[in-house]
């Protein structure tokens, strides 16, 4: 019997709501908590200045289409609705326990791409956030890797994610040579065969693989996390210059035949009998 996959896509949203009326993102660049930059420019200088880093920072940031590269209706897909610059459902919750915090980017950014200040809020901001973004995406990503284990006996979630052809500032690895895929492992929860399956999938399609470099780590709910064995994980994170402009975003020639590898990879990973 095929077993389901269970997709985390924490990065892939753009949106950034402008309902909430608040202070965080900093005076110079804007007086609102949450702006829709792309759907809603406004024309004053202050205005425009705050739109055009919100838009770069969106440009590098964001997961591109992750959530249609990933998302074949083969399992179940978990996706943030609004961008990391909101809300990072991939960090840890405490920003003791999360190395990204120290760089102002814990589930709450700070920081931007630049290693810049963007944003300043209090504690009843970053409460919010977390019970209006961060909560909802780990219950649900809970919840179907109990489903999962109830129903099989076990659980494999995809980690999916999308990567810059270059460093950015705030990246510990600052090497160019970057490849194709990123295969991220965890310890306990990514079998041997699981991460060689994937590597070999894409090595014989003419993909440069790496493990844990240029990112490392995979995705599991803290529920799980090095507690439950049956519970597999494993982060596949690509170059975007493979299927976009990085310039624009738009999707490039190739972005068809990325589509089809990562289908075939998740039909391949469905019907594979992992230990």
């Amino acid at each position: 019997m095929a077993k389901s996959l269970i997709l985390n896509i924490p990065h892939s949203s753009s949106f950034i709501p402008s309902e909430d009326v608040s202070s965080a993102f900093l005076p110079h660049i804007g007086s609102s908590r949450f702006i829709d930059a792309l759907r809603h420019p406004e024309r004053n200088p202050a205005s425009q200045k705050r739109d055009e880093l919100i838009r770069q920072e969106l440009l590098v940031m964001t997961d591109w289409y992750t959530d249609e590269l990933f998302n074949h209706c083969l399992g179940m897909a978990v996706i943030t609705p609004v961008s990391r610059l909101v809300c990072d459902t991939e960090r840890f919750s405490h920003d003791s326990l999360e190395p990204m915090a120290r760089e102002g980017m814990g589930y709450c950014y700070t920081n931007g791409s630049q290693c810049q200040v963007i944003k300043q809020f209090n504690d009843e901001y970053k409460d919010e956030i977390l019970w209006r973004y961060y909560a909802p995406h780990h219950i649900a990503l809970t919840d179907a890797v109990g489903d999962s284990l109830l129903s099989s006996g076990s659980a494999l979630i995809l980690d999916c994610h999308s990567f810059s052809s270059k460093p950015l500032p705030y990246e510990k690895i600052q090497n160019n040579d970057r490849p194709d895929i990123c295969i991220g492992t965890d310890t306990f929860h990514t079998p041997k065969s699981l991460s060689s399956l994937v590597q070999k999938f894409f090595s014989t399609r003419g993909y440069k693989v790496s493990f844990n470099t240029p990112y490392s780590g995979t995705m599991v709910p803290i529920h799980y996390y090095h507690k439950d064995g049956k519970v597999h994980s494993v982060m596949i994170e690509i170059n975007r210059s493979l299927y976009l402009d990085e310039a624009s975003a738009e999707k490039n020639s190739e972005f068809k035949n990325i589509l089809s590898d990562i289908f075939d990879l998740e039909m391949l990973l469905t019907l594979s009998k992992i230990q």
